[in-house]
């Protein structure tokens, strides 16, 4: 079992020791400017997509809902059918506050029986990880779902937002399994130079666009269907990286 991670009101670096009750290691949670898409529930991204995998691969980014009710889905890998695998997203109104609850899976099939809320109006960062057996599902790097494997299809198409609305930014898809400690290592950084990356894709310019490119140059950019807009966050979380022997320690 993981040990739980703190971080300024959002769950990041370990308390750790033997009782995990010794120590604590606190991140620079701060906060800095992203480029980042913007969907209104009326148009989606989508395009032909290649995911060249062994049947291990990651998909990460960060999320920001902004609906007080929507069952959307944040993106789909795979042709239009249950044979793919995405994230959806459904919103629900819990007490006096609206949150969001995250479920791995296709069009018709759930793929991890842990769902987790996530605060409205809040960016956050989600990870997919998929090894030859399970699925893991991570918020803000904490392990929250898994499940067994289930039939997918990714090589195909590639479509991000429906009827999503909210902001989307640094969704990166990679060609192995990362671990927990690469899982943090991409939600803190900018910009990587890795080889298993092989599709990016986060704003770049301001106002509407009619298409988002894969920074990586490995796939056609994905073409905008409806009011897609990019644009520059000043209150991007900007999270610092651990010191290595605490990756090590909790891979």
């Amino acid at each position: 079992m993981y040990p739980p991670y703190l971080c300024m009101g959002r769950k990041f670096f370990p308390i750790f020791s033997l009782s995990w009750l010794l120590l604590t290691i606190d991140c620079s949670c701060l906060y800095g400017s992203q480029s980042a898409i913007f969907f209104n529930e009326n148009g989606a991204l989508k395009n032909a997509f290649s995911l060249v995998e062994d049947s291990c691969f990651t998909v990460d980014f960060w999320v920001y809902s902004d609906s007080l009710a929507q069952n959307s889905r944040l993106f789909y890998c795979g042709p239009d059918s249950s044979t793919g695998f995405g994230l959806n997203l459904t919103t629900t109104l819990v007490g006096d506050q609206t949150y969001g609850t995250l479920v791995l899976g296709g069009i018709s099939e759930i793929a991890t029986g842990n769902a987790f809320r996530i605060p409205y109006q809040q960016w956050i960062h989600v990870a997919v990880t998929r090894n030859s057996k399970e699925w893991d599902l991570y918020d803000d790097a904490s392990l929250v779902g898994r499940s067994v494997d289930t039939s997918h299809e990714p090589d195909s198409i590639l479509t991000i937002g429906i009827h999503f609305a909210g902001g989307i930014a640094r969704m990166r898809f990679w060609n192995k399994t990362l671990t927990r400690s690469q899982v943090v290592t991409s939600m803190c950084s900018g910009h990587l130079l890795d080889s298993s990356l092989i599709a990016e894709y986060s704003g770049s310019s301001l106002g509407r666009v009619d298409s988002i490119p894969d920074t990586r140059k490995n796939n056609p950019a994905l073409v905008a269907n409806g009011n897609i807009i990019e644009n520059v966050i000043a209150n991007f979380p900007a999270y610092s990286l651990p010191p290595a022997f605490t990756l090590l320690t909790f891979p």
